[in-house]
This record gives C-alpha cells, structure tokens and sequence, in this order.
C-alpha cells in the first residue's frame, strides 16, 4: 500500500505545509500499512 508514500512525495514537491498534513494523517494509518507490508 503505497498511496500515501505516493501523496507524501507529490506534496512534498508542492507544498511543504501540505507535507505536514498529509504527513499526519497517514502517520494515522502507519499500522494499516504495517499490516500489508
């Protein structure tokens, strides 16, 4: 599951406030993609 390692990289390149947020809110899911790795 790499949509929001895919998210974090666009935002990155865009926005650094954007990082911020989506940075936290896949930190959130952090156990979901744990699961699938």
């Amino acid at each position: 599951f790499c949509y929001c390692f895919y998210i974090f990289i666009v935002i990155h390149l865009y926005s650094y406030c954007f990082k911020i947020i989506y940075k936290n809110y896949c930190s959130n899911f952090s156990y979901i993609q744990h699961i699938y790795f």
